[in-house]
């Protein structure tokens, strides 16, 4: 940081303790000829520095000049921090896919409104909202409650498409369009479903029934849904039918494989690795 350059106090802080972490690792790869050395114990930084708001109210740091009259010194002290602490202390991975402010539209001043009560996706967005209400929300952050439910539109995703094996995948239809045909081999056990928010921000998943009967969910994210199909099936077409948080119900027809409808013979399992285009 020059002393010409004001930057935002993240972008310092994160220069430093992506260099912590450097020297971090490093001591990981000395422990094996080292079993010991030497660590740092406390890590402590004086600034001189003059505190500056941008119009967009971000906070920058910019370093005095010599013998420039004025400024604010600063004590910056780092600490360690486990995995554990981390993920008890910061946003969780499912929130974290959600999309951000800037996706649904939000004027800049709107999200930074958002932001300071603590809100930066719409996963959060609606987490609050549950808690508050559209009025209560906008009470709080000075943002219409119409804006805050059209920016929520973003967050309700659905399933895209469901997983057939081999990288192939089946398109999923909209909800209030007719069920899509799924085509599936005899006896198949396992298929995952694609999409977005399908856990409702992991607070609510999707819930899931297979001819009218309850349809457990082995496994499921905030991109992704595993079930396991039962093995007891309707001739012909079998209903699954998604229900998603926001009570939406996407539904599909799943058709087994025969002389006149073949499939690739494939085995069960799915991988993790992302499918290839979609087929017609």
């Amino acid at each position: 940081m020059t002393a010409s350059a004001a930057a935002p106090i993240e972008d310092f802080l994160e220069a430093i303790t992506a260099q912590l972490d450097k020297t971090q690792d490093s001591l990981r790869l000395k422990a094996v000829n080292r079993p010991l050395t030497f660590a740092l114990k406390d890590f402590t930084i004086d600034l001189s520095v003059f505190v500056e708001m941008d119009p967009d109210g971000i906070v920058r740091l910019r370093p005095s000049g010599p013998n420039e009259a004025g400024a604010s010194t600063i004590h910056i002290g780092f600490t360690t921090i486990t995995r554990t602490m981390i993920e008890e202390n910061t946003i969780s991975m499912e929130l974290a896919q959600s999309p951000g402010l800037e996706e649904a539209e939000l004027a800049p001043e709107e999200s930074l409104r958002l932001q300071r009560l603590g809100v930066r996706n719409t996963a959060q967005l609606d987490r609050l909202r549950a808690q508050l209400g559209d009025e209560g929300v906008a009470r709080f952050s000075g943002v219409d409650p119409g804006r805050l439910r059209q920016a929520l539109q973003v967050n309700r995703g659905g399933v895209d498409f469901v997983d057939i094996g081999a990288g192939r995948r089946a398109r999923a239809n909209p909800e209030g369009e007719p069920p899509a045909t799924v085509p599936i081999r005899p006896g198949q056990q396992r298929l995952r479903l694609r999409g977005a928010n399908l856990n409702g921000g992991g607070q609510q998943p999707a819930r899931l029934s297979f001819n009218g009967q309850h349809l457990p969910i082995r496994a499921s994210s905030f991109s992704h849904i595993d079930i396991d199909l039962p093995d007891e099936r309707a001739p012909g077409a079998n209903r699954l039918d998604v229900e998603l948080a926001d009570g939406r119900i996407q539904s599909f027809d799943l058709v087994e494989a025969n002389a006149a409808n073949p499939t690739p013979r494939e085995d069960d399992r799915w991988s993790s690795r992302a499918p290839e285009e979609p087929e017609a």
